[in-house]
């Protein structure tokens, strides 16, 4: 008889609650836990069938990119256990694919003679610039800022079109914000010598001739950004020591729909999901444009860095959503939004007043080991002993 396997085994929610639901008492053997909730790995044959279909054992090379098979998918998904170790974690995929033959698997399903799964595998080939699911965005960006600007892609192009992807994503991505809810601007006193301290009014977004050009909000047309927390709001304005940060708590007065791409929770259950290809798509491009929101504006910046997230934010805009959230570079766990409609929050109560004490630095050895790559780390700061005034 087979050994079992068991909830323990992994971490996706589907296949515990699949488990749980068709459960044998018995003892795991892969884990060695002792469980009421065990199953015949067999039985998980359909339900990973689709998902195997994404990789491909890696040809031989002398350099090989891949990993084991569920190395690979746990890279795009947690499937498996964390706690469960690499050779378990192979015999029990082995187990669940089919019946070993030599060095190959002969597929429980379509009874084809597969590679196992301590193998290298990689992403099938075809599905990673798959145009009916995604875009390449390195290409989209190139395509904006050198060969058409307000149209890129078009009928015969939709390489360089996220237009149908980015209206599919927003589908899955869509948050509600209800009135009543808080969230925090920043602003800095531009001298440590004769600090400013702003009032809640002067926190407001900028009227659009003082509107400069940003990741989201081209130069002339204002968007309300803010930040989830007092510390996210201080770190986004990468204040020095001894300076003077104020900080006004704004409130939504309507009900908004924004696009988050702080959170990948809707493409992160493969098992719900009948296109697999285009969830895994969907969730490697909201993480691409995440970290393309989230990246620090510079001084230095050519405009031409901001046409990408300007064209996208654009895109969000006009399919009716107000506003996009993500992920803060600055500080661990903090979360930014942009809005559309600056007057869909309002300054509320008196504003706060910090002076930041100590900033921490994380810095690793350039690799041309001439230079030092220094990101600041502003989420140390905290309010001191300082009146409000």
């Amino acid at each position: 008889m087979h050994a079992l396997c068991c909830e323990k085994c992994f971490q996706d929610r589907d296949l515990k609650f699949f488990i749980r639901k068709n459960r044998i008492k018995g003892t795991c053997g892969y884990c060695g836990a002792t469980s009421n909730s065990c199953i015949q790995p067999k039985e998980l044959a359909r339900m990973f069938k689709p998902l195997i279909e994404l990789f491909t054992e890696e040809l031989c090379t002398s350099e090989p990119q891949g990993s084991n098979l569920p190395t690979v998918i746990n890279e795009i998904w947690d499937i498996f256990s964390d706690t469960l170790a690499d050779k378990a974690r192979c015999s029990l995929l082995d187990e669940i694919r089919g019946d070993v033959s030599g060095n190959r698997i002969v597929n429980r399903i379509n009874g084809e003679y597969e590679a196992k799964s301590e193998y290298y595998w990689v992403i099938a080939t075809r599905l990673e610039y798959d145009f009916e699911a995604g875009f390449r965005w390195e290409e989209f960006c190139c395509h904006l800022k050198s060969v058409n600007r307000f149209f890129p892609g078009g009928k015969n192009d939709p390489q360089n079109d996220p237009t149908h992807v980015i209206k599919k994503m927003i589908l899955l991505m869509t948050k509600a914000i209800h009135p009543g809810e808080i969230f925090y601007r920043s602003r800095v006193s531009p001298s440590n010598v004769s600090p400013k301290f702003y009032m809640s009014s002067e926190l407001n977004a900028p009227p659009p001739e003082d509107t400069r050009n940003n990741r989201i909000s081209p130069k002339g047309i204002p968007v309300l950004y803010m930040a989830d927390s007092e510390k996210t709001a201080i770190a986004e304005a990468r204040p020095w020591v001894g300076t003077i940060v104020s900080i006004a708590a704004f409130k939504a007065v309507r009900d908004l729909k924004i696009v988050d791409f702080s959170v990948l929770d809707p493409f992160n259950h493969p098992f719900q999901n009948s296109d697999i290809a285009a969830l895994r798509m969907y969730k490697y491009i909201a993480t691409i444009l995440n970290r393309a929101f989230s990246t620090p504006v510079s001084s230095s910046d050519s405009l031409f860095e901001y046409l990408p997230t300007q064209y996208i934010a654009s895109l969000i805009k006009n399919e009716g959503i107000d506003g996009i959230r993500y992920r803060s570079s600055v500080h661990v766990n903090g979360k930014n939004m942009a809005l559309f409609d600056c007057e869909a929050c309002i300054a509320i109560g008196s504003p706060t007043y910090f002076e930041i004490e100590k900033v921490n630095y994380k810095h690793r050895k350039h690799s041309s080991s001439m230079s030092y790559r220094v990101r600041k780390q502003a989420q140390e700061t905290r309010p001191l002993s300082l009146a409000i005034y």
